[in-house]
């Protein structure tokens, strides 16, 4: 191999290793904003629990 073909080799490794850690830091923050949608989503969902259970014994924003 020729100092070209070297150079060339070097940069295309280069290039994949840089390309596959994007791809695995996108795929990391996909998950984790996955996570913290369905966590946020559950809080909402027990907030609402808890505010129509008050609705229902009577209660208004924490008084009778």
């Amino acid at each position: 191999m020729d100092e070209r073909q070297t150079l060339h080799l070097k940069l295309s490794l280069i290039l994949q290793a840089v390309t596959a850690a994007v791809l695995l830091l996108l795929t990391a923050t996909v998950i984790f904003t996955y996570f913290q949608s369905v966590a946020a989503r559950r809080t909402c969902s027990y907030q609402a629990y808890l505010e129509g259970q008050a609705q229902s014994e009577g209660f208004v924003d924490g008084a009778r």
